[in-house]
């Protein structure tokens, strides 16, 4: 019994281990990136910022208002979530108005910020300010310019590194997928046609943003490398992509007319199916030259080098030697066979083996040396067509000095006598051992062990099991939710911020730091409510109340207090006059109050 509990436990300890472990895999990295959509501006012309974070959707704004030479204002976020075949990546962009304050150049970043335990940094984008316009040579698109048309604004292209190449020579390939502004989700793999070429599967995409005759884009970008299988011309493409485009629909007829800014919060989106096509490229594939071609020539293209080695290099006679033949380099290792060993009078030689990982191709073969008078490994000859320098290339390695042994093992004869094949062998009988009775009865029956499913210890622990199950979904499915549902992720995140922002502005109050203190007080609240209500906290002040609080319910008395703490930080912050401690205390415990308040009502 007591190994049987053991046995129990080890399953116990094991699944949920398994459990934990898969559990831990959910996690992601995240990426972040900030742009501009204009690298130079004038005065009184304005540039749109974008904080975008990919592998979430949970990161909530960065604080970033003050910026040099700008005035900065939070305009809101967007989403957009990619599914390729069957891949799902997520991002989110946070949007921010810059408006230049003075002429001059200036750095926008980096932008630093802890979010959890973890510490995210952008890259850092230079923005030139002019007095007067902008010239027409600029690298990114001014207002001037008529819009684009919905050709260029999404859209495939396919580049190969070259459009001529040798017969069987690899040529990288590109498969661009240009995205400007626009949702877009479900990309499939492209697909092009390649008649009278060979290709290896597409590795996995990479984004990144790229500028395309001064426009700023978002590129999907698809690798894979081609070659050409007949000389000739040939036609490759055009390459096909579909993906699902979202268009958002605007509601009307609310209090702000067509500039609602909680569209970007309510607005219902349409999907609608897109099939892309790109370019056709010719191509020219040219022969191999017949000159200077080498007789035991195999069909290898590219720039490689060889190596022979052998191993054991001390045997006896009929003993196993294995023959290593490696070629790595930069080429078509598809066309890379197995080179030919030189004589092979004195050997027996099996069929080789190989394998393939990255730029290295590696041939493994079998020799058995049959008489002592055996003395080296014969030199081994690979050659290719290299066409970089358009001619062929012979690598010769070896021999390979071996030392054979006469080998001291003998067959004996075995003799079999006549007569022991003649008698068979009889094996004696015991009496009474040869047959076993049929039994009448089944004799007296005992219990032997207990059932499994009413052991104790074993429903226990299958009901713990079961417990810690649940309890990873449903983690799971919270910390999903976190990721995709922003308005839930802020709400949750509300109070924990705020306690931290009371935290702070008690150590100012501690202090005597009156702007400090008022500050800390102002953004807790501000960040407090934004969160609270999903809006953006850097354009929250008292108005808030009686445009969107005033609607929810909350009692009058703790409106009114809002209004009292807007109104103090306002005069401590922008009028700064003596406070007494008293008054700061009073502040403090009025924000202490309404938090407490409002995590308690069900808004």
């Amino acid at each position: 019994m007591k190994k049987y509990a053991l046995n129990l436990i080890f399953v116990f300890m094991t699944t949920a281990a398994i459990l934990l472990n898969a559990y831990s895999c959910f996690a992601k990295d995240i990426a972040f990136q900030s742009s501009v959509d204009k690298n130079r501006v004038s005065l009184g012309d304005d540039i749109i910022l974008s904080l975008t974070f990919t592998g979430t959707q949970s990161i909530p704004a960065p604080d970033f208002t003050n910026v040099e030479g700008f005035h900065a204002k939070y305009i809101g976020p967007s989403t957009m979530v990619s599914i390729i075949n069957g891949s799902m990546s997520a991002s989110i962009t946070h949007k921010y108005v810059l408006i230049p304050l003075k002429a001059g150049k200036f750095q926008v970043g980096p932008v630093t910020f802890k979010y959890g335990s973890d510490t995210y940094a952008s890259n850092i984008l230079t923005v030139e300010v002019v007095e007067g316009p902008v010239s027409d040579n600029r690298p990114i698109r001014t207002a001037g310019v008529p819009p684009l048309k919905f050709e260029d604004k999404i859209f495939v292209v396919m580049e190969p590194q070259r459009t001529q190449a040798y017969l069987n020579e690899t040529i990288p390939l590109k498969i661009k997928l240009y995205v400007n502004k626009l949702p877009v989700r479900d990309i499939q793999l492209p697909q092009f046609a390649h008649d009278g070429f060979s290709t290896e599967a597409l590795d996995r995409p990479r984004q990144y943003e790229e500028i395309r005759q001064g426009i700023l884009y978002d590129v999907l970008e698809f690798d894979t490398v081609i070659f050409g299988t007949r000389p000739g011309i040939s036609n490759l493409g055009p390459a096909e992509l579909d993906c699902v485009l979202l268009e958002k629909q605007r509601r009307t007829g609310g209090i702000f007319g067509d500039d609602d800014p909680f569209d970007d919060f309510f607005g219902k989106y349409t999907a609608y199916p897109l099939h892309l096509k790109s370019n056709q490229v010719s191509m020219t594939i040219l022969p191999l030259p017949e000159e200077g071609k080498p007789q035991n020539f195999s069909g290898a293209v590219g720039s490689f080098d060889f190596n022979l080695e052998a191993d054991p290099k001390y045997v006896k006679a009929g003993d196993p030697v294995t023959v290593k033949m490696i070629v790595r380099g930069d080429g078509n290792l598809n066309t890379v066979t197995t080179p030919n060993i030189g004589s092979q009078d004195n050997f027996k030689v099996y069929d080789p083996q190989f394998k393939q990982e990255g730029n290295t191709k590696t041939f493994e073969q079998v020799v058995i040396p049959k008489i002592e008078t055996v003395t080296e490994i014969p030199a081994v000859s690979f050659n290719f067509f290299d066409p970089a320098k358009k001619q062929y290339v012979t690598i010769t390695k070896g021999p390979i000095p071996i030392k054979v042994e006469k080998s001291t093992e003998r067959e004996g004869l075995k003799i079999v006598e006549a007569d022991a094949i003649s008698r068979p062998l009889v094996k004696k009988e015991t009496l009474g051992r040869d047959i076993i009775y049929i039994k009448e009865l089944p004799g007296n029956l005992r219990k032997k062990d207990a059932y499994l499913y009413k052991n104790k210890l074993f429903l226990l622990l299958q009901s713990i099991l079961l417990l810690c199950f649940i309890i990873i979904v449903t983690l799971n499915k919270r910390r999903e939710r976190l990721k995709t549902d922003i308005r839930y992720a802020r709400r949750i995140r509300a109070p924990k911020e705020a306690r931290n922002g009371l935290k702070e502005s008690k150590k100012y109050l501690s202090q005597g730091k009156i702007q400090n203190f008022y500050d800390t007080i102002f953004g807790t609240l501000q960040k407090y409510l934004g969160d609270k209500f999903h809006l953006p906290s850097a354009g929250i002040t008292a108005n808030i109340i009686d445009e969107v609080l005033k609607n929810k319910n909350i009692d009058e008395r703790v409106l009114d207090e809002l209004r009292s703490i807007f109104n103090e930080c306002d005069v401590a912050r922008y009028a700064p006059t003596e406070v007494s401690v008293e008054k700061m205390q009073n502040t403090f415990l009025k924000l202490e109050r309404i938090i407490d308040y409002l995590e308690r009502q069900k808004l």
